[in-house]
């Protein structure tokens, strides 16, 4: 009798236990009418379906699920506006969760229509031209029995917002649709002969108004989660607005500072012994999100957070809703050693966290010089993650054939000065000085964070031996120059476009930003980010520049 209790002991002490969970619901049209096709799905962060349903024709659905961590809960339906909503998936038995879709254009004000497809590998648009009785009609060849296309349909008076979100859905004109694995649909056709006409007619559109889609989960502690989450990210998206606004001004920073800990403070308060622990994982990870944000955490706060990061279960499907924050927690709280990141790796297999975690490993491992360990969890990453984003960071930071390695030469560059266009920055310029290669845009949080550390540090180490080049990631050079109303940024600057396809990202192998790159007199490089940020910069400048 004693194995089956220990092994009942187990489980009861075991905080998430993976059962399949049921979610169950309604997804209607605002104009009340049954949609053609209609699914629910769950995505990951990308908006890639990990799983999905057909809703029947009343619109209800069912989708059994042993998913675990955070997931998009997302409504889609031929001719329809995707709605979607976190859901954080623990093995909860039964969830209910309803969304109401409205159409996605109205049929009195389309201007014009383009169209994509197979013809094309959906890889271009082309104008429909327009036909009989407010139709738009487009001739294509094609050899196959059947084809697939999409439409872009373009209002009159549409905001430079709609402009933006703008997406092909499917035409009027199908014998069947597909999921396009993106919120929208593609209409199927046959061909007969060769040679397609395909007809876009707006009359068969429902007229759309102004109401927004809307996704409403009815269990109430999952509500209560989601809630949480989507306050943790406007109390964040603040923060990190108002950081940017004060720029260098000191009284700002200031403000800023009391504002976090403000924030702190408050989530301190909160009562920490919550019947449902999910919740109380998710408080742990906004007291990191916030305290990555502070300047300092006096010892007031510090100890409350560890104790709170320290009696999070490394197993809890929470840490995918911030996956990379578990490395605040290990720094904050003195782990040096890797011990949470190591119970993660054994215990945790909610969406995203495992790979986050052997992201960090490898970056740890590189930093080291220990290959072994290199070899293996770059190993493990592309094996078993093959298409994570944290995979794909370690191919661009971590690949055997990477060029910006420690020990390597910098490669040719040459970028114009934002600041005087006859001048031209390449290796040659810094020829003989130390150069500290700045990879940063005005939209990126942790960048803006780092310029008083910046600033702070080429005050005390410019001259003829050393100098920086900051080379920004922004979509808009423009953005750049407001910004340094606020942060002088007295140093070198290029510009490139295409933020992460632009030929910064691509020459200096950059997944994330920032990425700061030491480069010695001679042109080789000497340190990338490690030691490059925060306090750390000072004293890694001070042991090459002596001063």
């Amino acid at each position: 009798m004693t194995r089956p209790l220990a092994f009942i002991a187990v489980i009861l002490a075991t905080p998430f236990v993976l059962f399949a969970t049921t979610i169950t619901g309604t997804v209607t049209s605002k104009t009340g009418a049954p949609f053609v096709v209609a699914h629910v799905h769950l995505a990951d962060a990308m908006g890639r379906p990990s799983q999905s349903v057909a809703a029947k024709k009343d619109g209800s659905y069912s989708l059994k699920t042993s998913l675990t961590g955070l997931y998009y809960i997302t409504f889609t339906a031929v001719d329809h506006r995707m709605a979607k909503e976190r859901l954080l998936l623990a093995g909860q038995k039964n969830v209910v969760v309803n969304g109401t879709l409205v159409p996605n254009a109205a049929t009195n004000v389309i201007d014009s229509v383009l169209i994509t497809g197979d013809f094309n590998a959906f890889a271009a648009t082309s104008a429909m031209r327009r036909g009989d009785n407010g139709t738009f009609v487009f001739d294509v060849a094609w050899p196959a029995k059947t084809m697939r296309y999409q439409v872009q349909i373009f209002t009159k008076g549409m905001s430079p917002a709609s402009l933006r979100e703008l997406h092909t859905v499917n035409g009027t004109q199908f014998n069947s649709v597909e999921y396009d694995s993106g919120g929208d649909y593609r209409s199927v056709i046959s061909v007969p002969g060769g040679k397609a006409t395909i007809t876009f007619d707006p009359r068969r559109l429902a007229v759309a108004d102004k109401m927004m889609p809307q996704v409403s989960i009815e269990t109430p502690a999952d509500l209560a989660r989601t809630t949480y989450m989507n306050a943790s990210d406007a109390m964040m998206s603040k923060i990190v607005g108002g950081l940017r606004v004060a720029g260098r001004d000191t009284a700002r920073q200031r403000s800023m500072q009391d504002t976090v800990h403000a924030h702190i403070a408050r989530v301190l308060a909160e009562p920490a012994s919550t019947t449902d622990p999910l919740l109380r994982d998710l408080r742990t990870i906004r007291l990191l999100l916030l305290a990555d944000y502070a300047a300092d955490n006096p010892p007031t706060e510090q100890e409350p957070i560890c104790k709170a990061f320290n009696g999070t279960s490394p197993a809890s499907p929470a840490w995918s809703c911030a996956p990379t924050i578990i490395r605040q927690g290990m720094m904050l709280c003195g782990d040096t050693t890797n011990a949470y990141y190591t119970k993660v790796l054994a215990a945790n297999t909610s969406n995203g966290v495992r790979p986050v975690a052997l992201l960090a490993m490898l970056g740890e491992s590189f930093d080291r010089g220990n290959k072994a360990k290199v070899a293996q969890y770059y190993g493990q990453l592309t094996k078993e993650y093959p298409d994570h984003w944290a995979t794909d960071r370690a191919r661009k930071e971590y690949s055997p054939d990477k060029k910006i390695l420690v020990g390597k030469r910098v490669p040719a560059f040459s970028y114009v000065s934002l600041d005087n266009p006859s001048v031209t920055f390449t290796p040659e310029s810094y020829k003989g000085k130390y150069v500290l290669i700045d990879l940063w845009a005005t939209w990126c949080g942790p960048c803006v964070a780092e310029m008083p550390n910046l600033h702070k540090a080429y005050e005390r180490f410019k001259g003829p031996d050393f100098e920086v080049l900051s080379l920004s990631m922004d979509q808009d050079k423009d953005r750049i120059t407001p910004f340094r109303k606020k942060w002088t940024m007295p140093w070198n600057h290029g510009f490139a476009p295409g933020v992460w396809q632009s030929q910064i990202a691509e020459l200096f192998e950059a997944s994330s930003i920032p990425k700061p790159i030491l480069v010695g007199p001679d042109g080789t490089i000497l340190a990338i980010t490690t030691g490059l940020r925060g306090e750390d910069l000072e004293k890694t400048l001070s042991t090459y520049l002596k001063r």
